[in-house]
């Protein structure tokens, strides 16, 4: 048996065409677009450099990146915790509403259990800060639901 050349660069750009057009058809049929969810515990460079990889692939071949970062002190229950909440998938597409900072410090506050110190020293910011960020991004959310027919009112939402 003789060995045989590929050419990963060439066998690579289709597969991501292929993936890409995959994406679109999905996008077309269900009015969602698929995404990848990334989770990133501490700032190792090189850990940093692949999510970073990941993103902008997600970015070429049109398709959703949401990105979680947690402390390099993050425990293991917190870090299993926010992988099973975005296996979980529904709240996945109710948080799409917002950006990626106000996603983030959602996930860290209010389903990770962070406190709003633990959530500013993972995203560089002030706790007060981390607090109006929570404000606004479920502020956005209840508006959300109430568009959707979920609550009768701003009040009981």
């Amino acid at each position: 048996m003789t060995a045989a050349l590929i050419d990963g660069t060439a066998i690579a750009a289709k597969v991501r065409a292929q993936v890409a057009e995959e994406a679109r058809a999905l996008m077309e049929k269900t009015g969602q677009k698929p995404g990848l969810a990334t989770v990133l515990v501490g700032e190792n460079p090189a850990s940093q450099a692949y999510v970073k990889s990941k993103r902008k692939a997600c970015a070429e071949l049109g398709m959703e990146s949401f990105g979680h970062e947690l402390p390099a002190t993050a425990t293991q229950e917190e870090v299993e915790g926010l992988v099973a909440r975005l296996n979980a998938g529904g709240a996945a597409a109710a948080l799409e509403i917002l950006d990626d900072l106000e996603r983030d410090v959602v996930l860290m506050r209010v389903l990770g259990g962070l406190d709003a110190t633990a959530v500013g020293e993972a995203i560089g910011k002030r706790p007060g800060h981390v607090r109006v960020i929570q404000f606004r991004a479920m502020a956005k959310l209840r508006e959300d639901l109430l568009r959707r027919g979920y609550g009768g009112t701003e009040e009981t939402v």
